[in-house]
């Protein structure tokens, strides 16, 4: 990808992830902060993941 497409994506993202946060947070909300909370995002739903996979295996994993 080059770097103007993945500069276009990074702001997608950074709109849709800001979207999701909803209109509290303000437009000066630095990029790594936005970054953090998906990375928090990421990692909750893993953990998630991996407690349910110790119950149910790999049906834990697939989609409801």
């Amino acid at each position: 990808m080059s770097m103007s497409g993945a500069s276009s994506l990074s702001s997608v993202v950074s709109g849709l992830v800001r979207a999701q946060m909803g209109s509290s947070v303000p437009n000066n909300v630095q990029e790594d902060e936005v970054d953090r909370y998906v990375q928090e995002l990421i990692l909750k739903e893993a953990k998630q993941k991996a407690e349910r996979y110790g119950s149910l295996g790999i049906q834990a994993y697939l989609p409801p």
